[in-house]
């Protein structure tokens, strides 16, 4: 909800496309150096998602829309980690918004899901140690809480 009532929504769609555009070139040259189509796997942890994440469902259209229409058939895996039981609720609104050959890429897991991700081909050392793996010195960053309040 801080990433709203802060107006940092452009700010956060535009990490978004910059994350997508380096996800869409590292694939094109892995495929080219490879010589076969490769696509992204994308794991995404949803630790602390609540039924109150409902009323910004509208938010995230913009976000849909962007991957949806620009940056299809992008990734091979989705793995949704994490996930509270309130999250099947919210994914089954949320999913409406993807296309159905995105939806059926996309895994739901709870807090036990290193196996899954190791039967995925994911080497579970390489992620950062907030997800469990051993990377300390890993680009991703663990979530941070925007500041209550305006302009705090």
């Amino acid at each position: 909800e801080g990433v709203f009532r802060e107006q940092m929504a452009d700010l956060l769609m535009n990490q978004f496309v910059c994350m997508l555009e380096d996800m869409l070139w590292s694939a094109h040259a892995t495929s080219v150096a490879q010589k076969r189509l490769v696509r992204g796997i994308a794991i995404i942890d949803v630790f602390g998602l609540s039924l109150s994440t409902v009323q910004y469902l509208n938010y995230f259209r913009p976000f849909a829309h962007i991957a949806n229409t620009y940056y299809p058939d992008m990734v091979k895996t989705i793995f949704v980690v994490n996930a509270p039981l309130a999250f099947v609720e919210l994914w089954r609104l949320a999913s409406s918004l993807l296309c159905s050959s995105t939806r059926r890429k996309v895994l739901i897991l709870g807090s036990d899901f290193n196996s899954e991700l190791k039967a995925g081909g994911i080497n579970v050392t390489h992620l950062p140690t907030f997800l469990g793996g051993q990377s300390a010195h890993s680009k991703l960053l663990q979530h941070m809480r925007v500041p209550e309040g305006p302009g705090q």
